[in-house]
């Protein structure tokens, strides 16, 4: 359930973070003047968005490894308990009809 909520919180983070890249950042300055704080700014944006994305992306991938294994587990089981049902079958005699 944990995992579930931070992947919800990473997507719902990246997305925040996309929607609101104009506040963020703020307007570009103008191309004739050099201004390295918005390039630093600019980048740490974009590996903090990306960073979200591919956290979400591997909490994702161990839910889906949870689900995997959870399914293996009920599968033996239901395959067990058909096995045993299958032997309690066939140790019983058929009646036979008079």
């Amino acid at each position: 359930m944990r995992l579930r909520v931070l992947t919800g919180t990473f997507v719902l983070f990246s997305i925040v973070l996309m929607l609101g890249y104009p506040w963020l950042l703020g307007p570009k300055p103008p191309s004739t003047t050099r201004y390295p704080g918005y390039l630093l700014n600019s980048l740490l944006y974009i590996v903090a968005v990306v960073g979200s994305l591919v956290a979400a992306g591997v909490c994702s991938l161990l839910i889906l490894r949870q689900a995997k294994e959870e399914y293996r587990r009920d599968k033996e089981q239901l395959m067990r308990s058909l096995l045993e049902g299958s032997l309690r079958d066939h140790g019983r005699k058929p009646e036979e009809p008079e």
